[in-house]
């Protein structure tokens, strides 16, 4: 049949077909790397806006357990100094090795290992009995966790009670019998001291303290810049979850 009939052969169409089918393929294994590669993106952001948003409610609430308006008062117009009017009654001091898990960044953590002192006093006051004063909470000796290491039983961190050097009332662990200077309020307590003074955190209902006021203050100041942290993290997070849903 000559050149006429190689042309109407099937075999020249069927490689056509098949290119056909491969083109096909291609392009919607094109189509789905591309919406894969644009889908990333939203993730990443969405994983961001999460930590956002959990940093900023962490903030926040820790902040606020601390916070109230502090920053506005004037101690010496709200505590007495009574001097070295009381003495130590008796001391509980209790150390622990702990190991926990801290956030670093958006995407990475460390393990460390530290020495956590548990201390409360209880202390008399010569003219009104005795009393307890908050307990503090402090630790010392923080070391950084390996990756291989994280497998290992605890090292002893504390090496013994010598180590405690933050303590808020004395140089060092306070003693029996030591007197001590400690605070009072000017005046009676509107309700509850606990509501009152709330930053200084008074431990007794007449809110006699051995931990210097001033300081109680510093510390729930802290806690105000903590609280307008965590206000900035959660408004940055819903920000960027807005721009993500959108």
């Amino acid at each position: 049949h000559g050149s006429h009939g190689c042309w109407s052969c099937p075999r020249w169409h069927f490689p056509t077909e098949v290119y056909a089918r491969l083109n096909v393929r291609w392009i919607g294994d094109a189509m789905a790397a591309t919406g894969l590669a644009n889908f990333f993106p939203s993730i990443i952001c969405a994983v961001i806006t999460a930590a956002l948003l959990i940093a900023g409610l962490i903030c926040t609430f820790t902040g606020g357990s601390e916070a109230s308006t502090a920053s506005e008062l004037d101690v010496d117009e709200i505590f007495l100094s009574m001097g070295q009017a009381c003495r130590i009654v008796s001391v509980t001091h209790r150390y622990d090795t702990k190991r926990e898990s801290r956030s670093i960044s958006s995407d990475s953590s460390e393990t460390v290992e530290f020495c956590q002192d548990h201390v409360v006093y209880t202390f008399s006051v010569s003219e009104a009995g005795s009393y307890a004063e908050r307990p503090q909470v402090s630790s010392r000796g923080e070391v950084t966790i390996p990756l291989g290491g994280l497998g290992s039983d605890m090292q002893d961190r504390c090496q013994g009670a010598g180590g405690y050097q933050k303590d808020l009332v004395c140089n060092g662990l306070c003693q029996e019998g030591q007197e001590i200077e400690c605070w009072r309020p000017m005046t009676s307590c509107t309700g509850s001291c606990e509501t009152t003074h709330a930053w200084a955190k008074c431990s007794n209902t007449e809110c006699y303290k051995i931990i210097d006021p001033k300081t109680e203050q510093l510390n729930a100041q802290e806690g105000e810049i903590l609280q307008l942290l965590g206000v900035a993290f959660l408004v940055i997070g819903a920000g960027a979850a807005l721009c993500t849903c959108g």
